[in-house]
């Protein structure tokens, strides 16, 4: 009976002295929990934000004028008993309507792993990452910012996009996506521009 007690001591210590180790920074992270899959969000932990924003913009325009406009002008002279007479009549009708009609959607997927910057109250986190690629002369840069809820992080050290509040999602290319099609291309270009 004494050596369980003794061993269940020691396994506290042990476990007592992990998790200190654990917020100070100083050795390796440890499980919040025995039974979860959960590291422990610290400065300078890395999660990945699964991004799939998708937007949807709409405009429409109707407008419609009708301009009527009449005059009339009229004269009448008697003199001497001859009657005379006169009149001006004009009309001018103006119907006007312009229809238009705009739409863009835009869906942007990516994956990123970002560092946890700064540590708030609450169990909130501030995330900061860039990705840069280049493939032939194409480049491709994402910049992702801001704040997640530290128990929102999944097991694998994921968080989806849509969980990320004040989020700054920037995305720049240099638009070259497609190489020359060689000498002929060229020429055929150069000819007809």
């Amino acid at each position: 009976m004494r050596a369980i007690v003794v061993f269940s001591l020691a396994l506290l210590l042990l476990l007592g002295a992990d998790r200190a180790a654990a917020q100070t920074g100083a050795g390796r992270p440890v499980r919040t929990s025995l039974f979860s899959d959960r590291l422990p969000v610290v400065v300078g932990s890395v999660v990945t934000i699964l991004v799939d924003e998708f937007t949807l913009t709409e405009a429409n325009r109707d407008d419609t004028s009708t301009r009527d406009r009449q005059r009339n002008v009229g004269a009448t002279i008697d003199a001497n008993g001859s009657r005379s007479g006169g009149g001006l009549d004009t009309r001018n009708d103006l119907a006007q309507r312009f229809q238009g009609g705009a739409s863009r959607s835009d869906r942007f997927r990516a994956e990123i792993s970002v560092r946890v910057v700064e540590l708030g109250e609450n169990g909130l986190a501030r995330l900061e990452g860039t990705k840069k690629m280049q493939i032939d002369d194409h480049e491709q840069e994402v910049v992702v910012r801001g704040w997640i809820r530290t128990a929102d992080v999944r097991p694998g050290n994921t968080i989806e996009s849509w969980r990320v509040a004040d989020a700054e999602l920037l995305y720049t290319s240099n638009g070259k996506i497609v190489k020359s099609g060689g000498i002929w291309d060229m020429l055929f270009n150069w000819i007809i521009p």
